[in-house]
């Protein structure tokens, strides 16, 4: 892996590079993309990937009015596979605006294209065919104030996935009760909707997290988590 940065007072820039072989196990830790699910078969095919990843920002601080900096995002990340076609790709413009209350708003849109090498099931019904899948998502979100005692964040998504279309509301609660209390409520919603015989299905998740601080060297975290995609709760 390899990568550099630069981040100004208005422009940043991100590029990173990898390669990750087949036959690499993470005895110590965890890779998302190297096993892959064939339906057809019910069975795991391992395969390595190589990813290139980048994003360009350009921002503006207004010196009147409430809003404190403003501007855009620019994300293109690519996976090809071990012989270097094309597995998958996303491009993705992203408008943010951060007020000087440290309220934060954003809007985002991008343009996906996914070679899927194995048929995959997202619902009960007849697994999604392996092919070429180009779709266009879109994003809002919005988080309040934080320094308040009560904040909130929520974010909406919707678009096109696959040969269907997903949307999806995800926010967070949380509340502060100053030194020592924290308590955050985040619950996901994502609806999944595919042509007839492909099916359809509804995931919720449910996280609440319980903090508290006894002092500024001993702390107690409860996390609690149900989620309707894998029925377990954590």
């Amino acid at each position: 892996n390899a990568g550099i940065s630069y981040n100004g007072r208005n422009f940043s820039a991100v590029i990173d590079m990898g390669n990750l072989g087949t036959n690499f196990y993470t005895d110590m830790g965890f890779v998302e993309r190297i096993n892959n699910y064939d339906a057809d078969r019910d069975t795991l095919i391992r395969m390595g990937f190589k990813q290139v990843f980048n994003n360009f920002g350009y921002k503006l601080f207004p010196k009147k009015g409430k809003v404190n900096q403003h501007g855009l995002q620019l994300t293109n990340f690519l996976v090809f596979n071990p012989d270097n076609s094309l597995n998958e790709r996303t491009n993705e413009l992203e408008y943010q605006m951060q007020f000087k209350n440290t309220g934060f708003l954003f809007v985002t849109g991008s343009v996906n294209e996914t070679n899927l090498l194995y048929a995959t099931s997202f619902t009960d019904a007849k697994p999604i065919p392996k092919g070429n899948y180009k779709y266009n998502q879109f994003g809002f979100g919005y988080r309040s104030d934080f320094r308040k005692a009560i904040n909130i964040m929520v974010r909406l998504n919707g678009g096109g996935f696959y040969n269907g279309n997903y949307q999806g509301i995800s926010t967070t609660i949380n509340l502060r009760k100053q030194p020592h209390l924290n308590v955050a409520l985040q619950l996901n919603y994502n609806r999944l909707q595919f042509p007839e015989g492909y099916g359809s299905n509804e995931l919720f998740l449910i996280a609440p997290r319980i903090e508290y601080n006894f002092n500024t060297k001993l702390f107690w975290t409860t996390f609690l988590q149900y989620n309707t995609q894998r029925n377990n709760f954590n």
